[in-house]
């Protein structure tokens, strides 16, 4: 079941719950620290105010490091080094991802992806055994928006698809822009919780095009 899990997040940010690419295991304990570790993010914004990169704890996508990653985590439970299509560019970049357990504001899993070259911080997830999305209101507040995303698969992207905002589409997320985070659920249920750089929708909605 675990290689499916990664590769849907890392190649689109598809949020999708059964994305896993088979990694080494590494044992290590548990992430802890308290509700502080998402409160800290909370800010008052416009539902329709710009993308700003996400923020865990003191880790911003996009500019902080691996090593800080480490350094706040500790050691993580699973890693692995994966070559996969950094879209839209489709650029093949060398990609570390973490594991972590997490046991903060949720029980469940983290999950961290880093350039392997840069060792910058692409994404960070957190995919809870319980969640609602009543508790998200509480700790993210109320200024989201739902957007809903239809799939683009297109030769060139080598089994990746693209998302494209669709007001008919498949996939509806529920996005804290200002805050940077992107919150995937079924019904009252939170599949996964993800800090990101910024917009998720592809910038080259047609095939073709890089």
């Amino acid at each position: 079941m675990r290689n499916k899990i990664y590769f849907h997040v890392l190649s689109l940010h598809l949020f999708s719950w059964m994305m896993f690419a088979q990694v080494a295991c590494v044992s290590s304990p548990g992430v802890g620290g308290g509700n502080a570790a998402l409160e800290n993010i909370i800010a008052s914004a416009n539902p329709k105010s710009e993308w700003r990169p996400g923020r865990f704890r003191d880790l911003i996508v996009g500019r902080s490091l691996r090593k800080e990653l480490l350094a706040l985590l500790g050691k993580p439970k699973f890693t692995n080094d994966l070559d996969s299509p950094d879209l839209p560019s489709g650029d093949r970049t060398l990609t570390t991802v973490d594991e972590f357990d997490y046991a903060d504001d949720f029980l469940g899993r983290l999950v961290a992806s880093s350039a392997k070259k840069t060792g910058v911080i692409t994404y960070i997830a957190i995919y809870p055994e319980r969640g609602t999305l009543a508790q998200i209101q509480e700790i993210f507040g109320t200024d989201f928006v739902r957007t809903r995303y239809s799939h683009l698969v297109c030769p060139e992207d080598e089994g990746a698809s693209r998302l494209i905002e669709d007001a008919e589409g498949e996939v509806e997320l529920i996005e804290y822009r200002s805050k940077g985070v992107v919150i995937s659920a079924r019904g009252d249920k939170i599949d996964s919780i993800e800090f990101v750089k910024g917009s998720i929708e592809s910038p080259n909605k047609r095939c073709g095009s890089k």
